[in-house]
């Protein structure tokens, strides 16, 4: 064996290396990838309709938040009806704003500062349940998964196909046993 096809082995073998490690590092993305980016455990909703609670003294300085905040802190809650819990009454909407969700704050200048304010709210909550898993999902992520692969090993397959190619039609355009030593005979 010459030197020439002992390095081409030497190439060869370590671009082989090179594709599997490729191989293996990319199958592992996309099995890391489609547990963690797919939402297979079941979302549960939590939703409360005509919650109503008192809030003491409201002002516009510290911010009163719902009491659904401490169960479940990202509920986005929708307004109904703000009540003077203290004298009676309607609280229309230009004496506070919302600065987030499941939060009231009295603006400056409403007659209703210091009171005690009925709100009623509905609220919405969702969150992932470990308990169970999402049947459907699972098995939409992973036959993304498969065509990933599929997709992935294709490529390579091209890709090992054109070295392949180039590797057989380089000595056709070698100056010693290429298609020139043809000529003229």
């Amino acid at each position: 064996m010459d030197n020439t096809e002992h390095r081409a082995k030497q190439i060869f073998g370590a671009i082989g290396l090179v594709v599997g490690v490729v191989i293996l590092i990319a199958i592992s993305a996309l099995i890391v990838g489609s547990i963690l980016l797919s939402s297979v455990f079941t979302d549960t909703v939590t939703t409360g309709n005509g919650t109503n609670e008192t809030l003491s003294a409201v002002d516009n300085v510290t911010t009163s938040s719902f009491a659904i905040r401490s169960t479940f802190p990202n509920a986005v809650c929708s307004l109904s009806n703000v009540y003077n819990a203290t004298g009676g009454g309607a609280i229309g909407a230009a004496n506070y704003t919302q600065p987030e969700t499941c939060q009231i704050l009295a603006v400056d200048g409403s007659e209703f500062l210091g009171e005690d304010w009925n709100v009623t709210y509905t609220y919405t909550n969702t969150q992932s349940n470990t308990a169970g898993l999402n049947v459907t999902l699972l098995t939409g992520g992973f036959s993304a998964f498969v065509l990933g692969i599929v997709t992935f090993l294709g490529i390579i397959g091209i890709i090992i196909g054109i070295v392949w190619l180039i590797s057989y039609l380089r000595p056709l355009f070698s100056k010693d046993e290429g298609i020139q030593s043809f000529a003229g005979n």
